[in-house]
């Protein structure tokens, strides 16, 4: 199983990645598709069903920027990568509660782009848009409108951030 998602009826509840994907997806996003899996045994059994190369993340309880802690390993070619990429994420951080992981195909090329929805005391539901990856992370740069929002709006949300000559490009 996936690990729990957050309580959505709180305010401050935060959505665990699988559950975002399958959010994301009920409304006709295309998601890239990973498999959840709990244990590092469980990661090379996985793995070796599947195309490589992969990416391995680690879930961790509490960790959203996931490349900080080293819970990112890109471009793994083999099951024993995989497992070797998993079993170092937790010897790297043995204050972390582990979930698990989860293993995705890689895609090389494109432009990654973070998006986020999060409830603002003041203003109420707030989309967020920037560069993604460890781009977030290097930046921090992103950008919020009000929801919901128009077509209009998230080409305007768009525009005011890094990402938008690159994605005009």
């Amino acid at each position: 199983g996936r690990p729990s998602p957050v309580s959505s009826s709180s305010p401050s509840a935060v959505l665990g990645e699988a559950e975002a994907k399958d959010e994301l997806r009920r409304h006709g996003l295309a998601i890239l598709d990973s498999t959840f899996v709990a244990t590092v045994e469980a990661v090379r059994e996985q793995a070796a069903a599947m195309t490589f190369p992969i990416v391995v993340k680690g879930i961790a309880q509490g960790v959203a920027h996931k490349t900080e802690r080293g819970l990112v390993s890109l471009d793994v070619r083999s099951a024993h990568g995989a497992e070797v990429a998993a079993r170092t994420m937790q010897e790297r951080n043995p204050d972390l509660v582990f979930d698990g992981y989860t293993l995705e195909r890689q895609l090389d090329g494109g432009i990654e782009t973070v998006i986020g929805v999060r409830v603002d005391a003041q203003f109420g539901p707030m989309l967020m848009f920037g560069l993604g990856g460890t781009l977030v992370e290097l930046f921090r740069e992103v950008a919020f409108t009000a929801c919901p929002c128009t077509a209009e709006r998230a080409r305007e949300l768009i525009s005011r951030t890094r990402a938008a000559p690159l994605l005009a490009g």
